[in-house]
């Protein structure tokens, strides 16, 4: 059965399946001092010009023919190798790489993987460049270092999530050790969730999205923390102002299984009472990965994840809210060089609100598991092919709403629960076509069945959202019937395929140009009326009255390497459109809401712009950094229904009036610079500069009164701007020398918007007592902020 399915494949992709009778298997393991596998080492046959990457066990296999070749092996931040051999049977080789002298501590920035490599949109960033980026209140943070880059931003300061080329924060796939997350962020997008001390490895896909990923349309953020150390125990800590961290590694048998444990808090909650200040906010998370070696071809490693926010405001207002997460993965590699990888996993996102002065809680969440089978095996001398199967369950509770106090007027109520699968079947390309051309191309076939649930609403002429033309709004139709139709079945069912190209062109020893396109499907929706992701946005499943959103994203790019590869250029533009792309008529009320159909339409987003960044990322000197620079445009437009006018009136014309309007995450241009320089063996220097347009919003043009109120009127939607963005920062790591006992000890200072630049993060209106005008009140999120964070590690 598996030849059947090999010859299919190769038939399927044809020219990819050549003899290889005269072929031996060069099989090559690289670790580091301490018997760490290395991931991302350049191993390769000079005379040949072929080789590839070590994966996350430090392996590489090459496929070559029998003779005597220069062996390769190349890494930044380690000693190279080079290495005669020959190769006269299959042959394994095994080496141990030394940590160069005089190097600039994990300084490395990319914006492209391999010049000739035709993945194209993708952005790397490691451990060292997230660490020593100035980050508010002293936490280093991923999600504020990627949106250093082009193309990625943010709705505002304190928002949580990110918006990558025009989309949404939501059609972000956000991924820890291959495990999907729901939302991203600590204390409202103050924090992400990511413990940076436990980073492996960090890659946002942008556009051509290789098809083994599906599910969401904008990006995927690939994130995999640490194998733990096999070797020895060591332990890293750091003490901020608002928050605290510490991380364990050890082995629990010598060069066998290790253990990892991570554990991140804040603690201003403490202190507050102290100021008589009855309020509480703080949060903490828990990592824990374990991994063993079960013999030379198979290793097994489980992955967790605990976090919980807490606010209390005078027991008034209540919010608790976290993700959960467990991934358990096996990996398996032949003789041969096939790789397989099976992973299991639980997803969990639960939030809760309580309002004490209406009596009211409110809880709800989302809930996924997941198979994933996935193989990855040479078809001749130059293609790879990867090929996989996946499937999730999902469970999605609206929440019950119950009283929380004896006189509360509120009846508890129950809302139906939610439920749907999606099964998807990929098969992805590397080929080499010639000396100057590669290729990534690939197919994934996707499925999704929204199962019947407790309570579904029927509605008159199947239209849950009515137009009132008189006063040229929508209002919520009412259900005329509800049926309990829990139990097997289906509402409604899709079908999609989504195929996935990317070409890559070299053009000289130092340049390449590169294009890709891209479909994707995303069947999940996450309903907010907020510009940025809170915790108490709800998902929703694609159905009967939502269906999945529609990605088509097409790329050109080039990339050049000048002044003996010291800098890097690269310009990307891209054009993506979005079918289906909900949004929410006025006044729209989601919490503790069962029947979301009521208050959104659907309608087509569209975003394109150019991209160019100018990099330095040289390990051996003192400076590194980039210049970044997009513009873009990001729109929507969302037009009515003809058969949702009430009888005998004109026909709805949707939201703006049926005109295009910008989307909520709309920034026409965002310029930022990032430098870091290494003064001495003990002292390093950051800093960055941040300049972006104002984001969209909605000022009132006019306001009448009714019955002594007075009504604010607004004109078409998102049709204003606030002020430009902009701040600088600074950063200071000071190394201490390590004392008796061996102890690495540093301090890092930072000054986050170094000159209190007052960005706005809304304008409301109000009028003033004295002259009785109206008058625009700004409100900022953060002026200048200093801090300062101790570390240690042994």
């Amino acid at each position: 059965m598996r030849k059947r399915l090999i010859i299919a494949l190769c038939l399927l992709f044809s020219g990819l399946c050549q003899a290889q009778e005269s072929k031996l298997t060069l099989d090559v393991t690289v670790v580091d001092i301490s018997n760490k596998p290395i991931l991302g080492v350049s191993v390769y046959l000079k005379e040949l010009k072929v080789g590839g990457y070590s994966n996350e066990n430090g392996n590489t296999i090459i496929i070559a023919p029998k003779g005597r070749y220069e062996l390769i092996i190349e890494s930044l931040g380690y000693e190279n190798i080079n290495q005669r051999i020959n190769l006269n049977q299959d042959l394994q080789l095994n080496f141990k790489l030394n940590e160069q002298i005089e190097t600039l501590d994990e300084v490395v920035v990319e914006g492209n993987l391999e010049l000739f490599d035709p993945q194209m949109s993708v952005e790397t960033i490691d451990y060292g460049v997230i660490k020593r980026t100035p980050a508010v209140l002293g936490e280093s943070d991923l999600i504020q270092s990627l949106i250093l880059l082009p193309g990625i931003t943010d709705a505002g300061e304190s928002t949580g999530g990110f918006n990558v080329r025009g989309g949404a924060a939501d059609q972000n796939l956000i991924l820890i050790d291959d495990v999907p997350i729901f939302y991203a962020s600590h204390l409202f997008g103050l924090f992400s969730i990511f413990n940076t001390e436990i980073i492996d490895e960090v890659k946002l896909f942008k556009g051509g999205i290789p098809a083994n990923y599906g599910g969401r349309i904008s990006s995927v953020l690939d994130v995999q923390q640490k194998s733990p150390d096999k070797s020895k125990t060591s332990l890293r800590a750091g003490i901020g102002i608002l928050a605290s961290n510490a991380v364990l590694e050890t082995p629990v048998i010598s060069d066998n299984t290790s253990l990892l444990l991570g554990a991140r808090s804040s603690y201003a909650h403490w202190f507050l009472p102290l100021l008589d200040i009855d309020n509480k906010a703080y949060f903490y998370d828990f990592n824990a990965k374990i991994e063993t070696k079960i013999n030379a071809n198979n290793r097994l490693s489980i992955s967790s994840y605990y976090g919980r926010d807490y606010f209390n405001i005078s027991n008034s207002f209540i919010n608790a809210y976290g993700n959960q997460l467990v991934g358990l993965q096996w990996d398996h590699e032949n003789d041969n060089g096939k790789k397989t990888r099976l992973n299991l996993y639980q997803s969990k996102l639960y939030y809760d609100l309580e309002l004490d002065f209406v009596g009211f809680k409110w809880d709800s969440g989302v809930n996924t598991f997941a198979v994933q089978y996935d193989e990855e095996f040479l078809v001749g001398e130059k293609a790879k092919l990867n090929i996989g199967v996946s499937h999730n369950e999902y469970i999605f509770d609206p929440g019950s709403i119950r009283p929380n106090r004896t006189d509360s007027q509120i009846v508890e109520n129950q809302l139906a629960k939610k439920y749907a699968s999606e099964s998807a079947a990929y098969v992805a390309v590397e080929h080499t076509i010639s000396k100057s051309i590669k290729a990534n191309y690939g197919l994934r076939f996707s499925y999704f069945n929204r199962k019947k649930q407790d309570a579904w609403f029927v509605y008159d002429n199947d239209e849950p959202l009515l137009y009132d033309s008189n006063f040229r709004r929508y209002i919520e139709a009412e259900a005329i019937e509800t049926l309990n139709q829990k139990g097997e079945g289906s509402l409604k069912k899709f079908y999609n395929l989504e195929p996935r190209l990317g070409l890559s062109i070299k053009t000289s020893e130092n340049s390449s140009l590169k294009v890709s396109a891209t479909r994707i499907v995303q069947y999940l929706h996450l309903l907010s009326n907020a510009n940025a992701p809170t915790p108490l946005d709800v998902w929703a499943p694609s159905g009967p009255f939502i269906d999945p959103q529609i990605g088509i994203q097409y790329a050109l790019g080039y990339n050049k390497k000048a002044f003996k590869k010291a800098l890097d250029f690269s310009v990307e533009t891209y054009y993506k459109t979005v079918d289906n792309r909900i949004d929410y008529i006025d006044g729209a009320e989601l919490i503790a809401n069962d029947a979301v159909e009521r208050i959104i339409l659907s309608g087509v987003s569209l975003a394109y712009g150019v991209e160019l960044l100018l990099e330095k990322r040289r390990v051996n000197e003192r400076f590194n950094g980039w210049i970044g620079y997009t513009w873009s445009k990001s729109e929507q437009l969302t037009t009515g229904r003809n058969n949702g006018a009430i009888e005998g009136a004109e026909i709805e014309k949707g939201i703006n009036e049926g005109e295009w309007y910008p989307t909520p995450y709309d920034r026409r241009h965002e310029l930022e610079i990032s430098g870091q320089y290494k003064l001495s063996e003990r002292i390093n220097l950051s800093g960055n500069f941040v300049l972006r347009s104002g984001l969209p919003s909605n000022f009132p043009n006019a306001k009448f009164t009714f019955q002594n109120l007075t009504i604010p009127v607004f004109g078409g939607r998102n049709q204003d701007r606030l002020p430009a963005y902009h701040r600088l920062d600074f950063g200071l790591e000071l190394k201490r020398k390590k004392n008796k006992n061996n102890i690495d000890r540093f301090w890092r200072f930072s000054i986050y918007n170094i000159y209190n630049r007052m960005n706005a993060f809304s304008i409301g209106f109000r009028r003033n007592a004295e002259t009785s005008a109206n008058e625009a009140v700004q409100t900022s999120v953060f002026g200048i902020i200093p801090s300062v964070s101790y570390n240690i590690s042994f």
